[in-house]
């Protein structure tokens, strides 16, 4: 229409953006933090060293959720919602570690970093577990991303880049990992959430960058 000036279209800021990521990252670490703390019984107590209820629940509750192996039973949103559980869980014990490193011994505290670890690598058997299963690369993807935030500082690497190279590489087409062999790399939408997370662990975890970008093989 004659006369009628557009308005101008909105454009992205990313110096906004920027520090709203990194509240985000502070109320990870957080909540890390607080759980933690619910995990934290004085030593000779009964149920000294052992995981807070709620942590058990939750862990129970993403293991059956991501045992819905099956690709064709239509419950892919209730393994793709534990799957972003599972990397949410472990990207705040990652910042929070990187912030302030856990107790060690038999303190109160050292006892609830054991149990909580001991949950968080339960949850990362499962996890993997995706990553292997029969699943397009959309679930697999977002197992991956998981995974890359379960590194512990100073542990043994839970991912080589190896391995993650031949996540990338099969079942593309939706194939799963039936496809051993051939070279079927996943689409573009399921790789860039992995390249971010990398960048993103990496730089808020600078002692685990050697694991994560294959430095420490």
């Amino acid at each position: 229409m004659a006369g009628t000036t557009l308005a101008p279209r909105p454009t992205l800021d990313l110096d906004t953006i920027h520090p709203l990521a990194e509240t985000q990252a502070a109320k990870r670490a957080k909540a890390w933090s607080v759980l933690l703390r619910q995990c934290e019984v004085p030593k000779g107590e009964p149920s000294a060293g052992q995981p807070h209820k709620l942590m058990v629940a939750i862990r129970l509750r993403l293991r059956r959720a991501m045992q819905l192996d099956d690709p064709g039973s239509g419950k892919t949103s209730l393994v793709a919602g534990a799957l972003r559980a599972a990397a949410a869980l472990a990207e705040a014990r990652a910042r929070a570690t990187a912030v302030a490193p856990p107790p060690a011994g038999n303190t109160a505290k050292g006892l609830a970093v054991q149990a909580m670890d001991a949950i968080m690598l339960a949850i990362q058997e499962d996890v993997m577990g995706v990553l292997d299963s029969a699943h397009g690369p959309a679930l697999r993807s977002l197992a991956l991303v998981a995974l890359i935030w379960m590194q512990p500082p100073g542990g043994a690497p839970v991912l080589s880049p190896e391995r993650v190279y031949t996540a990338v590489t099969v079942g593309g087409s939706g194939g799963g990992v039936g496809q051993m062999g051939q070279v079927d790399v996943w689409p573009t939408a399921c790789l860039m959430p992995v390249m971010y997370a990398l960048l993103q662990a990496a730089r808020a975890t600078p002692s685990t960058v050697q694991y994560r970008l294959g430095m420490g093989w």
